[in-house]
C-alpha cells in the first residue's frame, strides 16, 4: 500500500520537470491556473462525501441493505451536483475574461468531473479497503502519465489535462462497476427508489464539511488564482511547480495515514470516547515530531530539489521552497487534529467556521501584499492560514474536552 500511495502523490509532481521542458513554464502555468479553477467545481461535486458518506459506510459495514442505499444515494447526490455545476461554470465563465481566453483548455480540464462522480473511493475507505482506493488512484495517475510521456510536445499541450481527465473518467467507470459486482449491488439497484428528500438530507449533513473543504482549498487554490494577477506566466509556472512538490510531499506523508485511521478512530470514539481521546493525543505527539523533521529536510534540500525537479537554480525559486518549510512544520499536526479530532467526533460545524476565518485571512493577505511581495504573498498567505487553522482547531478540541 505504501508503494501505491507513493505513486499517487509523486507521479504528478515527477512529471512536472518533463512537462516544463516540453511546453515551457508559461504554458505549464496556464494549465495549472485552469486546473486549479476547475478543482472548485470538483469540490462542489464531492461535497464532503469523503467524510460523511465514509462515516455512514463505516458504521454499516455488515448491513448490506443499508450499504446499498448509502452507495446509490450518494451517487445520485453527486449526479445532482454535477448538473448544478454546469450552470455554475457557465456563470463563472461569463464573468471571467481569463476563463474565456482558452475555452478548449477549460473544457478538457472540466470533464474530469465525470470521473469523480462515478469514482466510489469514499465507499472503499468506509469499508476500510484502502488498498483498493490506492490501486485505482495509482491506475489513474499511471495511465495519464504514460500518455503524456509518450505523446506530449509543445504544439499539443492540451494533452496534459486531456490525459488526466480521460484516465479519471475511465477508472471511474471501472471502479463503479467493480464495486457493483464486488458488493453485489445489482439486486439492490432494482429495488432502489429515487428520493429527492433523501438526497437533500444527504447534502445537508455534508454541508459543514463541504464548506470546510471549500474554504481550506482557498489556502492553496484561491491564493494561487489571486497571485496570478501580480506575476508573470513564467513566475507562475515555477511557483506552480514548487507548490505541487510541497503539496505532494505533505499529502504523501499525512493523507494516507489519516484516511486509513479515520474510520477506525470514528468507531472507537463512538464506542469509547476516552480511548478515542488517548489515540488522538498519541497521534498528535507523533505528528509534531514528523513536522519538525519534514521542515528541516525541505529547508536543507531545497536547492537540490529545485535543480533536480524544476531544472533551475534561480535563487528566488529556491527561497520559495525554503519558505514552505514553515508549512511542512505544521501540516502533519493540522491533519491529525482535523481528521481524527473534529471529523471523527462529529464536530464538523466548528471546522467550517474555522476554515472560513482562515480562508478570508489567506486571501486578504495575498490580495493586499501581492503587489509588493509577489509570489511570496501566496506562500505566506497559505502558511499563516494553516497555522491559524491548527491553533483554532486545538482551541476548540480543548474546550469540548472540558464540556
Amino acid at each position: 500500500m505504501a508503494v501505491t500511495q507513493f505513486g499517487n502523490y509523486l507521479i504528478p509532481f515527477l512529471l512536472t520537470p518533463f512537462i516544463i521542458r516540453k511546453i515551457g513554464a508559461a504554458q505549464f502555468g496556464e494549465i495549472s491556473y485552469f486546473q486549479n479553477a476547475v478543482i472548485y467545481i470538483t469540490l462542489f461535486i464531492n461535497f464532503g462525501f469523503e467524510f460523511t458518506a465514509t462515516r455512514l459506510v463505516a458504521r454499516n459495514q455488515k448491513n448490506k441493505e443499508r450499504l446499498a442505499y448509502i452507495f446509490f444515494n450518494t451517487l445520485l447526490a453527486k449526479v445532482f451536483l454535477l448538473l448544478i455545476s454546469v450552470g455554475i461554470t457557465f456563470g463563472w465563465f461569463l464573468s471571467s475574461n481569463k476563463l474565456q481566453s482558452n475555452i478548449p483548455l477549460l473544457s478538457v480540464c472540466w470533464i474530469i468531473n465525470f470521473g469523480f462522480v462515478l469514482y466510489p473511493g469514499w465507499f472503499f475507505q468506509g469499508m476500510e479497503e484502502m488498498k483498493l482506493t490506492s490501486l485505482f488512484n495509482l491506475a489513474i495517475k499511471t495511465t495519464g502519465a504514460l500518455a503524456i510521456l509518450l505523446f506530449l510536445h509543445q504544439e499539443n499541450y492540451l494533452l496534459v489535462p486531456i490525459s488526466f481527465s480521460l484516465s479519471q473518467i475511465a477508472i471511474g467507470f471501472i471502479a463503479f462497476f467493480f464495486s457493483m459486482q464486488r458488493y453485489n449491488f445489482y439486486d439492490a439497484l432494482r429495488s432502489f427508489k429515487l428520493s429527492l428528500s433523501s438526497i437533500l438530507q444527504n447534502l445537508k449533513e455534508s454541508l459543514p464539511i463541504f464548506i470546510t473543504q471549500l474554504t481550506n482549498s482557498t489556502y492553496l487554490l484561491g491564493t494561487f488564482l489571486i497571485v496570478a494577477v501580480f506575476i508573470s506566466s513564467d513566475e507562475l509556472g515555477y511557483f506552480s511547480g514548487v507548490q505541487k512538490f510541497i503539496y505532494a510531499l505533505l499529502m504523501l506523508v499525512q493523507l494516507p495515514l489519516n484516511n486509513a485511521l479515520f474510520p477506525f478512530v470514528n468507531r472507537v470514539s463512538e464506542s469509547n470516547p476516552l480511548k478515542g481521546k488517548i489515540i488522538v493525543k498519541k497521534l498528535m505527539i507523533g505528528s509534531i515530531g514528523l513536522g519538525i523533521v519534514l521542515a528541516t529536510l525541505v529547508y536543507m534540500l531545497a536547492p537540490i530539489i529545485v535543480a533536480l525537479f524544476l531544472n533551475t537554480t534561480d535563487e528566488q525559486v529556491i527561497l520559495q521552497m525554503q519558505t514552505f518549510s514553515w508549512l511542512a512544520a505544521i501540516m502533519p499536526l493540522s491533519g491529525v487534529v482535523a481528521y481524527q479530532g473534529l471529523y471523527a467526533n462529529y464536530l464538523d460545524r466548528y471546522s467550517s467556521v474555522i476554515s472560513i476565518i482562515c480562508a478570508i485571512t489567506a486571501c486578504s493577505f495575498t490580495f493586499f501584499t501581492g503587489n509588493s511581495l509577489g509570489v511570496f504573498s501566496a506562500i505566506w498567505g497559505w502558511i499563516i492560514a494553516q497555522w491559524l487553522d491548527t491553533c483554532l482547531t486545538l482551541f476548540v478540541l480543548r474546550i469540548k474536552r472540558h464540556t
